[in-house]
């Protein structure tokens, strides 16, 4: 019980320390978590980019064979029931998901891309409050509709 205590407040005490370090920076605290995992592991932050481009484009593809009928829409901000984008509380950062599925005027499935490492308790945390805050809705590109977000929660797809 303990040890499981410990480790949440250091999950928490980590989350706040890059939440502050990628304010005072500027710098996106998913990708400063992925280029500085990138250079430990003796990469680069180049080669990061283009190994998480693909990771996308792969899972970008899978989510359109597996809803033919859907519209695979990536990079989609969090918005408010007005459509503006929704900011987080604490941080007043937007939240971009990677790919939603939207299938008949309803949002279906969302989905995160990340290595098999990167640490996304920040992003996750700021995706919560967003929506705690109103962020719920998606906006359709092909129709330019705001689409309910609440009741789909963003799946994590991690690969290689």
């Amino acid at each position: 019980m303990v040890k499981a205590v410990a480790q949440e407040v250091k999950a928490e005490v980590q989350a706040a320390v890059t939440n502050a370090v990628g304010e005072a920076t500027g710098v996106d605290v998913g990708v400063a978590t992925d280029v500085l995992g990138a250079r430990k592991k003796g990469g680069t932050a180049q080669q990061n980019k283009k190994d998480g481009t693909r990771r996308e484009q792969e899972a970008k593809k899978d989510l359109q064979a597996a809803h033919p009928e859907g519209s695979v829409q990536s990079e989609q901000y969090l918005r408010d029931k007005d459509g503006k984008i929704a900011r987080d509380p604490v941080t007043g950062e937007a939240r971009r998901i990677d790919n939603v599925v939207i299938q008949d005027g309803k949002a279906v499935r969302a989905q995160e891309t990340t290595s098999m490492t990167a640490d996304k308790r920040a992003q996750t945390q700021k995706e919560e409050r967003i929506r705690e805050s109103g962020g719920t809705m998606v906006r359709d590109r092909e129709t330019r509709d705001l689409v309910d977000f609440k009741d789909v929660q963003t799946e994590m797809d991690r690969r290689d």
